[in-house]
């Protein structure tokens, strides 16, 4: 299965059409997020709607040539992505190497662009035209040593029938997501390939809070190598691989 790169060209592209709603608060995760990834708002921006890995919309009043001008003085490190034809101008965290669009949204990364239909669909101020889209799917790697995230345990008994193997140190993989088609539960679930292709079950997306579920989400577009660590189940006669749910299972980013 091929990453998901295009979910965030489709979250990204949901916020260049919509929806129409009022301004809205800024949430203190969200301020977190961008001091961890390097990224401050535009002077006197206000924050329209949205969520930090997939994206958040500012507007302001000033020009989009005054805001591209401020970004690019204040994120000297990052890239610049520009299509003139296309009306695209996009900077973001990767290697300015990187091509597409769909590689290059799984960085951290900010359009900024006009859009006249800002100040109706937010109830703001007929200047406010500059839209700038921020999505932080990167977030910040965390302190040294540190899981990107920890999945808490479920209260529930150990799968039957499985037997339990120790992998103290972590399985190395891809982490990516499927549908169930194969029991009568179907949705959606997120597995680890291995470097042998075998597959280990991490979680259903329904037994997950929403924002562990998004969380997932953002780590398995960003990252092509991950060591999660949690008690392993299988039953190799029938090919059943997965990760314990009655445990604690974390997901660290491997170098």
């Amino acid at each position: 299965m091929k990453k998901r790169g295009f979910m965030a060209v489709l979250v990204i592209s949901f916020l260049f059409i919509g929806p129409a709603s009022n301004a809205a608060e800024l949430k203190a995760e969200a301020i977190t997020a961008m001091e961890a990834a390097g990224f401050s708002p535009y002077p006197g921006s206000v924050f329209c709607t949205g969520m930090v890995e997939m994206g958040m919309r500012f507007a302001t009043g000033d020009s989009p040539d005054a805001v591209r001008s401020w970004l690019v003085e204040n994120l000297t490190d990052w890239s610049l992505m520009q299509d003139e034809e296309l009306g695209l101008w996009m900077l973001f965290d990767g290697p300015p190497e990187t091509k597409g669009f769909a590689k290059v949204s799984t960085f951290n990364h900010v359009f900024v662009q006009e859009n006249v239909d800002l100040p109706v669909w937010h109830d703001l101020a007929e200047t406010m035209t500059t839209e700038i889209l921020v999505a932080l799917p990167r977030g910040s790697k965390g302190k040294e040593g540190e899981p990107l995230l920890v999945i808490p345990g479920l209260e529930q008994e150990r799968t039957q029938g499985l037997t339990p193997k120790s992998k103290p140190e972590g399985m190395v993989g891809s982490l990516y997501q499927a549908e169930d088609v194969e029991s009568s539960h179907g949705g959606l679930y997120y597995y680890l390939q291995d470097e042998n292709y075998f597959e280990y079950i991490v979680a259903k997306e329904s037994d997950l809070p929403e924002a562990i579920a998004r969380k997932l989400d953002s780590i398995s577009i960003s990252y092509d190598s991950l060591r999660i660590v949690g008690d392993i189940l299988v039953d190799e006669e029938n090919g059943i691989y997965m990760f314990d749910r009655s445990k604690e299972i974390k997901i660290f980013l491997e170098d």
